[in-house]
């Protein structure tokens, strides 16, 4: 089941948006002033055709909340051009070698098969303006195709993103996140992660992974960021949610934090307990 993707800008006007003969559905990634306000998944008919005025209702149905939103916080946002940020961009998993390398104040970590958005950098300097005391910044994390009912399925399902609004995470408790720190999905650990170098060296380094990382970050009081302007585009199908990839971040946490051995616990109940759901289901 392909979906068509298609990326608009509001500011723009809008364009014709054309299905394939074999495509079944459209992913509309909409922008306003390039910031991304919402990614849209509508089932369609295949050769279907969407002209300016009924791109520009479905646009309004799925997002009105988001654009109403975005506009008054443009109202509200300084127009001031920031310089670029000081990061170096590492393709691979984080790393103490990675984090040692460079002289520069933060070190970015993205997949090799990732495309930066033209606005990634522009992002993440807008985070850290925002938020001088940011250990880590996690971004948006889109398909770059959908080429299957699962990943369709997955994107829906919320993807590798936390959403299209900016988040702050700092503390050791959200009560709406039962399992936060430990479940680190919730932080937004999912291969678009940019970290300070010397907060992440005297947090421990990089061992056990970036959701590990992020964790130690926040034991170590340092806030972290979620800014969707820092966009990246992930070329993987949806990825299986086997239990070591899942439950690894929480039995780590059990192991080292005497505090959130519970917490840590429950979440690794709950995952075995959806993983035996989705196994009963078929799926």
């Amino acid at each position: 089941m392909p979906f068509a993707l298609a990326d608009v800008e509001l500011s723009q006007p809008l364009p014709t948006v054309t299905l394939g003969a074999g495509d079944e559905g459209l992913g509309l990634l909409v922008r306003r002033r390039g910031r991304p306000l919402g990614f849209v998944l509508r089932p369609m008919a295949a050769g279907s055709t969407l002209d300016p005025g009924a791109l520009g209702e479905l646009i309004a149905d799925e997002l009105r909340e988001a654009l109403v939103r975005d506009a008054v916080a443009d109202e509200l946002r300084p127009g001031v051009a920031l310089a670029p940020p000081d990061v170096s961009v590492v393709r691979a998993a984080p790393s103490d070698r990675a984090l040692r390398a460079g002289g520069s104040r933060w070190v970015a970590f993205v997949p090799p098969d990732a495309a930066l958005d033209h606005g990634w950098s522009a992002g993440l300097a807008e985070a850290i303006a925002e938020h001088p005391d940011a250990a880590a910044v996690t971004g948006l994390v889109l398909p770059r195709t959908l080429r299957s009912q699962a990943a369709v399925d997955f994107e829906r399902d919320g993807g590798f993103h936390l959403g299209f609004e900016k988040l702050r995470f700092a503390g050791d408790r959200r009560p709406d996140v039962p399992f936060y720190p430990v479940d680190t999905r919730s932080l937004g650990a999912a291969g678009n992660l940019a970290v300070r170098r010397d907060a992440a060296l005297a947090a421990g380094g990089a061992r056990g992974g970036e959701g590990a990382l992020l964790y130690r970050l926040l034991r170590a009081g340092h806030p972290l960021v979620y800014e969707p302007r820092m966009l990246a585009f992930h070329a993987r199908e949806a990825p299986p949610r086997d239990g070591v990839r899942v439950l690894g971040p929480a039995l780590w946490v059990a192991r080292g934090t005497p505090e959130h051995r519970g917490r840590a616990a429950r979440a690794a109940g709950w995952w075995a307990l959806q993983s035996l759901k989705r196994a009963v289901g078929g799926r």
